[in-house]
C-alpha cells in the first residue's frame, strides 16, 4: 500500500514545483470532499476511511497522477493570467502616466531641435550677409573706375587700330590702282609691312609716312 508521502514526492519535485505542489492541492481537494460527501451521506467513520483508502490508492496509478499534474497547470495557467491582468490593470495609470511623460519629453526635444535649427539657419544667414559685405568693401569703387578705364582705353585703342588700318588700306588701294605694274608688286608688300607693324605696336599710333608710298599721278 503506498503512502501519502509517497504521493506527494511522485506529485511535486521540488519546492519550486508550482505545477505538482498545485497537483497535490487538487489531489487532497478531492480526497477532502469525498470525505464531506460521504459524512453528508451518514456513512460511518469506518466507511469513510475505506473509501478514502480505495480514493488513495487509485490516485497512485500513473495515469491518474498525470491528471492530477494537467489540473494542476489548468490552475497556474488561470492563476498566471488572472495575476498578470490584475498587474497590468493595478499599474496601467503608471503606463499611462509614463507614456504622457515620454510624450512631453519627446515634443519638448523636438521643439528644441526646431529652435536650434532656426537658430543656425539665422546665424549662418547673417555669417553670409557679413561675408559678402566684407567683400564688397574690399572690393573699393577706385577699383572698379580704374577697371572701366582700363576697359575703355583697350576699346579707344581697338578704334583707333581700325581707324589707321582704313586709312592705309586707302592710300595703298590708290597708289596701286595709279601705279605701274612693275611698282604695284612694291605697293602690296608695302600694306602689309604697315598693317603688321599696326597690329603689332597699336598703340601710340603709328604715323604714315606717305612719302614712302610712291603714288604716280601721271595716269
Amino acid at each position: 500500500m503506498h503512502s501519502k508521502k509517497w504521493v506527494f514526492r511522485e506529485l511535486v519535485k521540488n519546492e519550486n514545483d508550482y505545477q505538482g505542489l498545485l497537483a497535490y492541492a487538487c489531489y487532497k481537494m478531492e480526497k477532502d470532499k469525498l470525505a464531506q460527501d460521504l459524512r453528508e451521506a451518514h456513512k460511518s467513520e469506518e466507511e469513510v476511511e475505506i473509501a478514502l483508502e480505495q480514493f488513495h490508492n487509485a490516485s497512485v496509478t500513473k495515469g491518474q497522477l498525470e491528471e492530477f499534474k494537467k489540473k494542476g497547470l489548468k490552475i497556474m495557467t488561470v492563476l498566471t493570467e488572472e495575476l498578470d491582468e490584475s498587474l497590468i490593470n493595478k499599474h496601467n495609470n503608471e503606463i499611462d502616466r509614463l507614456k504622457e511623460q515620454h510624450q512631453k519629453i519627446i515634443k519638448q526635444k523636438d521643439t528644441q531641435h526646431e529652435k536650434l535649427l532656426e537658430k543656425e539657419i539665422k546665424a549662418a544667414k547673417s555669417d553670409l550677409k557679413k561675408e559678402l559685405l566684407a567683400k564688397m568693401q574690399k572690393y573699393s569703387l577706385v577699383n572698379t573706375s580704374k577697371m572701366i578705364k582700363i576697359l575703355k582705353w583697350i576699346f579707344d585703342g581697338f578704334q583707333s587700330v581700325i581707324a589707321i588700318f582704313i586709312l592705309i588700306f586707302s592710300l595703298h588701294l590708290i597708289a596701286y590702282w595709279s601705279s605701274d605694274d612693275a611698282i604695284k608688286s612694291g605697293i602690296i608688300s608695302s600694306f602689309w609691312s604697315k598693317v603688321q607693324n599696326v597690329f603689332n605696336n597699336p598703340i601710340p599710333v603709328p604715323e604714315v609716312n606717305l612719302s614712302s608710298i610712291n603714288i604716280n599721278t601721271d595716269n
